[in-house]
């Protein structure tokens, strides 16, 4: 099967760290978001037409030369919405069913699967939820998806938009309008299926959805995966950690990393070449790489605000609270931060 692969966004809302980092490819335990998606759906997709914008040439040049054997095709986005990024590869595609995928979500491999398997020719993967009003929400009427709203207040349902489709390309037939954000949206291509009453089957997730939305969602998809690996922390061959550094629950040291003496991290993504300085604690922080944390730093989140719930199994689909640091690349971080910071 055909997919296309939304990898065109500007990562306004995960800044500091996506700086100089495009968002499909921030690493989760040193895989690349997008390198997941591509790595998993070998069986699934035969062919990928991917939308690519915002730090396109290090995209291209990641998936070139990490999946050589993949066949992908590069689309440029106009940057007028998720609408518009699926028009440009339609005249690419035949009459079929095709995938669409975010490329900044994580998603189990099987349940994208089981959505290209789905029985109707166009088909949604959806994620029950406790908090509805944060999501796009598929409207039911007697166990029937009718409606897809965004965010709604008073919601009867539970089902967020996971942000994976199927679709045949008939739907290129309706003609899109700008929304009140002035752009071509993919929810109303959906909706206008709803209104005219053709089918849209709804696929739940089985797995897991981990959309990574803010920098803090770095650590949340981090914790999961740690979680199921049954492992707390994980460091690169490659790091040089002094033997008196403590490591604890939920954290990543990257390729090339150096920890000095008497470190205290918990809660930590440290990506490639950070360097960490003597008698330093760290909670709650993603560092892009090449940061520098000066000796006698301390991050420390407040009583009771600890940023995740590090010892659950399910991934949380919910802004928490957080006190920790957020750093762009090559910065500097240093000083006693008691709430949260961003760097770049």
């Amino acid at each position: 099967m055909k997919a296309v692969l939304l990898a065109a966004g500007r990562s306004t809302r995960t800044w500091p760290i996506s700086r100089d980092i495009p968002k499909p490819l921030l690493p989760i335990l040193g895989t690349p978001i997008i390198g997941y998606t591509i790595g998993g759906l070998r069986t699934v997709v035969d062919e990928w037409f991917i939308v690519v914008g915002n730090g396109a040439d290090l995209v291209k040049a990641y998936l070139t030369e990490t999946f050589p054997d993949v066949t992908m095709h590069f689309v440029d986005d106009v940057m007028q919405g998720t609408g518009s990024a699926l028009l440009q590869v339609a005249p690419m595609l035949a009459d079929e069913s095709f995938l669409v995928l975010n490329a900044d979500d994580l998603y189990h491999p099987s349940d994208i699967r089981a959505l290209a398997e789905s029985a109707s020719p166009n088909a949604g993967l959806a994620k029950t939820v406790s908090d509805p009003e944060r999501f796009g929400i598929y409207t039911l009427e007697k166990d029937k998806p009718v409606a897809l709203v965004e965010k709604p207040k008073n919601s009867v349902s539970k089902y967020a938009n996971a942000g994976a489709y199927k679709f045949h390309t008939d739907i290129f037939a309706h003609e899109l309008t700008l929304s009140p954000r002035g752009e071509y949206e993919i929810v109303e291509y959906i909706n206008y299926l709803f209104s005219e009453g053709q089918e849209f089957a709804l696929s739940e997730v089985q797995g897991y959805w981990l959309p990574v939305t803010y920098p803090w969602d770095v650590l949340v998809a981090q914790r999961y995966f740690m979680s199921q690996a049954d492992i707390a922390y994980r460091v690169d061959p490659s790091a040089e950690v002094d033997d008196s550094v403590f490591l604890g629950k939920n954290v990543y040291v990257g390729k090339g990393c150096r920890i000095g003496a008497e470190v205290e991290l918990e809660n930590v993504c440290l990506m490639d070449g950070v360097h960490v300085g003597d008698y330093v604690r760290l909670h709650d922080c993603v560092l892009a790489p090449g940061v520098t944390v000066k000796s006698d730093t301390l991050v420390t989140p407040k009583a009771g605000e600890h940023l995740l719930p590090i010892a659950a199994k399910e991934p949380v689909l919910i802004t928490p609270q957080f006190s920790g640091a957020f750093v762009a690349n090559n910065e500097t971080l240093e000083g006693y931060v008691d709430g949260p910071i961003f760097i770049g």
